[in-house]
């Protein structure tokens, strides 16, 4: 999904940024803040990904979500293990089950990021 067919599938006020080989969307639901990863996450647009999360401060939780995200290197692990540091019990991963949780449980970030399969469980 491109950055153009991202834009049309979200309601007013949502922002999104493209970036090589994905599309970041920023949506939020109460005081909780979203993002939402679409494609890959890698070396070329990880800096896009610190980026939108950096932009998500406030009082409620925020979401990482990647049920639209295909892969992910070292260093997007990396920046959502930081954004995990920084922002401790407010941040919520969806990572839903298949390859790319593997991969968070290959690299033995499962039990730190404590990642559910659905956005219904982050917002519960």
């Amino acid at each position: 999904m491109n950055a153009s067919n991202a834009q049309s599938k979200v309601s007013p006020g949502t922002h999104v940024s493209a970036a090589p080989l994905a599309a970041f969307v920023r949506d939020s639901i109460g005081q909780t803040q979203i993002v939402h990863v679409l494609g890959e996450i890698d070396l070329s647009n990880a800096p896009e990904l610190e980026a939108e999360i950096a932009q998500l401060e406030g009082p409620g939780n925020v979401i990482v979500d990647l049920t639209g995200c295909t892969y992910v290197d070292s260093t997007g692990l990396g920046i959502i293990a930081t954004a995990q540091k920084r922002l401790n019990d407010r941040l919520r991963l969806v990572v839903p089950n298949g390859p790319l949780l593997r991969i968070f449980d290959i690299c033995g970030l499962v039990p730190h990021l404590n990642p559910v399969p659905t956005l219904e469980e982050a917002l519960a």
